[in-house]
């Protein structure tokens, strides 16, 4: 939904930049397909990150779970601060390889 929303919007704010009137359309259509279709996405995601992306993932985990905890306001919910946390030590303790 958020998707749609953010075409919408731009759309709305910038025609003479998006011109094109099926881009609505077609990002409605890869956001279902993505989430309703088993297999659609274009990238799969990897079961096991290796090499230099899997290296560079955790640090980066890691420095965003601490700006995280150190933000004196979120705009986000404290249960959604807590999931986001979670998920970001997970990618930060998760060994690569």
């Amino acid at each position: 939904m958020s998707a749609n929303v953010g075409v919408a919007l731009m759309l709305v704010s910038r025609p003479s930049t998006f011109t094109d009137s099926g881009t609505s359309a077609r990002v409605r259509d890869a956001v279902h397909a993505a989430v309703l279709v088993p297999g659609a996405t274009a990238v799969p995601a990897p079961s096991h990150d290796t090499g230099e992306a899997g290296e560079a993932r955790v640090p980066a985990a890691a420095r965003l779970n601490a700006l995280l905890r150190r933000s004196p306001r979120s705009p986000l919910s404290r249960a959604e601060t807590g999931l986001l946390s979670e998920w970001l030590d997970r990618l930060s303790t998760t060994r690569t390889g």
